[in-house]
Parts: structure tokens; C-alpha cells; sequence
């Protein structure tokens, strides 16, 4: 058996991207989405699409990868990392959504 190299934890000033990447990545292990749009977030659950507003349930989610990759919380790095989410290219959709 190979032994494979342990990954560097993430640096101190890129811990926010490092779980952001994290977040999204439960979103589509448990079959969620999320599309950030001008009016808001729209987050696919269940099989049903929704049109956040407010940010309180990204920061819960937030909260609760930091938990269980065993990172301390504190404000600034729970919005740095919501913000990083909000800003992804990749999330984001002009328009009307499909």
C-alpha cells in the first residue's frame, strides 16, 4: 500500500477560500445548489428551489463545516468566507434562470 502524502493545511490568509470550497462541496454531496443572482441567492434543497434574501443560513452552514473540519470560528473569517461564496464566478448567473 502507498502511503499518500498529507495535504498542507491552508494558509492562515487563504483558510476562508480553503472552507468556502468546503461548503460548496457538501452542497453537491447532499444534492444541493447554489446560484447567486442580483435579487439574491437561490439554494436548491429537496427538490425545491428557494430565493434567499439574507445570508444567516450560509453563515449557519458556514459554521457547521468549520465545526467538523475542527477550525476555529470567529466573525471575520465566517463573512470572508460568505463572501468569497457570493462572489464565485461560477455561481453567479445574469439574467433569468433556467
Amino acid at each position: 500500500m502507498v502511503k499518500l502524502p498529507t495535504p498542507a493545511p491552508p494558509k492562515p490568509h487563504e483558510l476562508h477560500i480553503a472552507i468556502g470550497k468546503a461548503v460548496i462541496a457538501h452542497f453537491a454531496s447532499e444534492g444541493e445548489e447554489l446560484i447567486n443572482t442580483k435579487d439574491g441567492a437561490w439554494f436548491y434543497a429537496k427538490g425545491i428551489w428557494e430565493l434567499r434574501t439574507e445570508t444567516k443560513w450560509l453563515d449557519v452552514r458556514i459554521e457547521q463545516n468549520c465545526e467538523a473540519l475542527g477550525y476555529k470560528t470567529a466573525t471575520r473569517l465566517i463573512s470572508e468566507t460568505r463572501n468569497w461564496i457570493l462572489r464565485r464566478p461560477d455561481l453567479w448567473r445574469d439574467g433569468e434562470l433556467p
